[in-house]
């Protein structure tokens, strides 16, 4: 299928296309983003795709999204992403919303009768028989300008995934299938799981299932404050203290230690910041 491609570096430019796609029904979503030096995703690239064009919007070029936050909360028009959960993440913190109504391609794929979770190009290459490449999977999307090569990746992520919602969106017949489409679905709506909660960051640290009691109790204090630096500062977790350090730190000083705390921080000046949960921790034993 031949389709016109658009890249959108322009207030103007993205008004216009909005403007004139008014009257869309379903459209074709993909992001791109960078995390490494940062804890919020830093959205990068926006794709979308209807069933006969496709285009690029650069955000970081973007000053005025209202008309595309405006497509994206428009409920009669359906916006289909494949295995949404981290783009919606990018999109809420970038814009605070969650775009709807969503048709996911991976879940239409697992109520028919997948027995995994199929990756979009695994899913192309089965409904399209098209074999995509995965060159630019780790790109550098922040750098300007894009590659050539950065831009057709780009462009793929979302014309084939509208080619195969058009293949997917009727095969959902039956009552059972409807349902858990539907109960599915509705979690990609839940803030809560694109919104930081540092209070249950100690769920996401590794090793924490080898420690008990106090040991536990005192690294949940650990993460959570791990967890409010790096959102205070915009950084990865792991840039303030590693996993292997809270574990390490909440062995140690779930008691009272004659240990330097600095020596288990590479940023030797992180550790004064947890020095009071510590000391709080230690004192109401």
């Amino acid at each position: 299928m031949t389709r016109e491609y658009s890249f959108i570096d322009s207030d103007e430019a993205l008004k216009q296309w909005i403007d004139d796609h008014a009257d869309l029904t379903a459209i074709a979503v993909d992001t791109e983003f960078m995390r490494f030096r940062t804890y919020f995703s830093k959205l990068c690239l926006i794709q979308m795709a209807t069933l006969d064009e496709a285009i690029c919007i650069d955000p970081l070029a973007i000053t005025d999204f209202k008309p595309l936050l405006d497509l994206f909360v428009n409920p009669n028009i359906v916006k289909v992403f494949h295995s949404a959960g981290q783009d919606l993440e990018a999109i809420y913190n970038t814009f605070a919303l969650i775009p709807a109504p969503i048709f996911d391609t991976q879940i239409a794929e697992t109520v028919l009768g997948a027995d995994h979770l199929l990756s979009y190009q695994d899913t192309i290459e089965m409904r399209l028989n098209v074999l995509l490449e995965k060159a630019e999977t780790r790109t550098d999307w922040e750098k300007r300008p894009l590659s050539k090569s950065q831009i057709e990746y780009a462009y793929d992520d979302v014309t084939y995934l509208y080619d195969v919602y058009l293949l997917l969106r009727d095969q959902i017949e039956t009552a059972e299938e409807k349902r858990m489409f539907k109960e599915k679905t509705d979690a990609l709506y839940m803030v809560d799981k694109y919104a930081p909660n540092p209070e249950m960051a100690w769920m996401k640290v590794k090793g924490r299932k080898m420690l008990r009691g106090k040991r536990l109790q005192l690294l949940k204090l650990l993460a959570k404050k791990r967890e409010e630096i790096a959102i205070k500062r915009d950084m990865p977790k792991r840039w303030v203290v590693g996993d292997g350090a809270l574990i390490d730190i909440a062995k140690e000083f779930s008691q009272p230690s004659m240990k330097s705390l600095v020596i288990f921080f590479e940023k030797s000046y992180m550790a004064p910041e947890f020095q009071p949960v510590i000391d709080e921790f230690i004192s109401q034993q």
